[in-house]
């Protein structure tokens, strides 16, 4: 799980990264299957299948729920879990 209370403009950033000796990169679903991300100010979850994660940093806008921002689809998406305990 990570968090974000970080607002830049009209959204808020997330690294979406792991690290190995040398680098960093975005998570691989032999790291982890979901992406738990929380944005602090906004008490608003996330929850995002490591295969949807395309950038080092995504951006969230909870701000706006019309937003077409490419992360909002997963917005309180706890369904997604299935079986999963979190």
């Amino acid at each position: 799980m990570k968090s974000s209370a970080y607002r830049t403009r009209d959204r808020y950033r997330l690294s979406a990264t792991g690290s190995n000796h040398h680098s960093r990169h975005v998570y691989t679903p032999e790291e982890i299957d979901f992406l738990i991300a929380f944005v602090v100010t906004r008490n608003v979850w996330y929850v995002i299948p490591v295969t949807a994660l395309l950038a080092k940093n995504i951006n969230f806008y909870p701000e706006d729920r019309t937003s077409r921002g490419r992360y909002e689809k997963y917005r309180e998406a706890w369904h997604q879990l299935g079986g999963w305990k979190v």
